[in-house]
């Protein structure tokens, strides 16, 4: 139960740095992805995607850690969010060509992945 705890709050302090990072400064987290947004709709858009979603998820694992009997569903749901964008972004590896920071990306999305279903597991 302890590990799942950490990891919950692993994820949902995760989830607000990059939330608040994206919501706070949409440009720079741009310009780091390779993403140019060039009108006010660009940035709009991308904090709504960016930062919506890692706020989003970050409410929902707050949920999550309020009940014990959630513990599992925030594991769950964060472990396929996170291992979803990790294979995407594989998938982009390989059609898309290699890029570092996107392989680390990767490479660290997967990790967390199996962190959080681990800790799952534990649950039982």
């Amino acid at each position: 139960m302890k590990l799942a705890r950490i990891y919950l709050w692993i994820g949902l302090v995760s989830s607000v740095a990059f939330g608040g990072l994206y919501l706070a400064t949409p440009a720079a987290m741009a310009d780091f992805s390779g993403i140019e947004t060039t009108n006010s709709a660009g940035l709009i858009d991308f904090r709504a995607t960016y930062a919506g979603f890692q706020l989003g998820m970050a409410a929902w694992l707050a949920w999550c850690l309020r009940d014990e009997k959630r513990y599992a569903a925030g594991l769950v749901a964060f472990a396929c969010v996170v291992a979803g964008l990790g294979s995407v972004r594989l998938m982009g590896l390989a059609v898309d060509g290699f890029s570092a920071e996107m392989a680390a990306a990767t490479a660290i999305e997967f990790a967390m992945s199996g962190a959080a279903l681990y800790a799952a597991a534990q649950l039982d």
